[in-house]
């Protein structure tokens, strides 16, 4: 049955957006506080954000379905 694949396939998904979500939100309060405002500085920030949402994916589908 395909049950409990969609149902990890829900639970990676739903998981993975709480930490992107999560991380970005630490960006925007650090720079809400003044650091990394600058248009460089923020450029860089988003990218680390999407670096590590990739590491995110994978390390939560390995955990998930190994």
């Amino acid at each position: 049955s395909h049950f409990p694949i969609m149902l990890k396939l829900l639970a990676w998904v739903m998981l993975v957006a709480t930490l992107y979500h999560t991380l970005a939100g630490l960006r925007h309060l650090f720079m809400d506080m003044g650091y990394g405002e600058s248009f460089v500085a923020a450029n860089r920030s988003a990218i680390v954000i999407f670096v590590l949402l990739i590491v995110i994916l994978v390390a939560t589908g390995v955990w998930l379905w190994a």
